[in-house]
């Protein structure tokens, strides 16, 4: 909640992508939280309350954010944090975060 709150004080677009060990990055649970549209309460309390049974892929969670900036220009200056209480299972996505940069992200859109 307080990464959203800080979204909402910089008039600041705000998506929370829940992850766990599904690997298919279109199966991931998104809460949207748009500065245009007014959200109640009980919607902040659906995605801080919300699980998907454990598991730590961040894969997937990584390619849906970035389909997301890519196929939505209001999150094309986005911040990507990612929040566990897991390990990386996968050896590879340390230096893939490395190196995924905004110019990166834009080219994989054109392609």
């Amino acid at each position: 909640m307080g990464l959203l709150e800080i979204a909402i004080s910089q008039k600041r677009d705000f998506a929370a992508i829940h992850f766990s060990g599904d690997t298919n990055p279109k199966k991931l649970k998104v809460h949207y939280f748009l500065k245009e549209e007014p959200y109640s309460i009980e919607k902040v309390l659906e995605c801080v309350e919300y699980f998907d049974g454990g598991g730590t892929f961040f894969e997937a969670p990584l390619k849906r954010a970035q389909d997301i900036i890519t196929e939505h220009k209001k999150f094309t200056t986005a911040d990507l944090i990612f929040v566990t209480d897991g390990g990386i299972f996968c050896l590879t996505f340390k230096p893939k975060i490395c190196i995924l940069t905004h110019d990166e992200l834009l080219d994989n859109k054109r392609n």
